[in-house]
């Protein structure tokens, strides 16, 4: 798995699924399933280099073993020179980064809870930091519309618990 143009290759680590793309100095991985203790992230050091870009969306599922494995990743990552940046970061990688600074990174975007009060949908809406950084650091998710209804939906969630890793950055 260390040759130079990596296409698209995915590997099971218990019940993660992880595909590795890598080209030239840019790297991006996307996880799938669980990050539990099943889950040997240290098998893509080495093999990821330059701008390390992690797609989070499909992570379902973070326990304090999947968390050591995924703070070992960064920590070597970070000390090989690699840039690493998360991105659509799912709900329950959210309540990881809240809790352990050790598990951030720079957040490219994020999942959040929200609620539609006239249909009543209940959905994760992904969320660009860019844009919205003057409202995020305030501590204030930003509106969306309701993809049912056009409804304005709320921030299904207390802004000043779930955004703490964007208050409280990684340094």
């Amino acid at each position: 798995m260390s040759s130079p143009g990596l296409k698209g290759v995915t590997r099971k680590m218990g019940r993660l699924e992880v595909t590795v793309s890598v080209e030239d100095h840019q790297s991006h991985l996307q996880l799938v399933g669980y990050l539990d203790g099943s889950a040997d992230l240290r098998e893509l050091v080495g093999v990821v280099r330059g701008r390390v870009s992690i797609d989070l969306e499909g992570v379902t599922f973070v326990n304090s073993l999947g968390i050591r494995s995924w703070t070992r990743l960064l920590r070597q990552l970070k000390s090989d020179g690699a840039t690493v940046i998360l991105q659509r970061c799912s709900e329950a990688m959210v309540m990881q980064l809240n809790m352990i600074r050790d598990a951030r990174a720079p957040v490219e975007s994020f999942f959040c809870p929200y609620a539609c009060g006239r249909c009543g949908l209940r959905a994760p809406l992904c969320i660009e930091v860019e844009p919205n950084r003057p409202g995020l650091a305030r501590g204030a998710a930003p509106e969306a519309a309701c993809p049912t209804c056009q409804s304005l939906m709320t921030f299904d969630e207390m802004p000043e618990r779930y955004l703490v890793f964007l208050l409280d950055p990684p340094s």
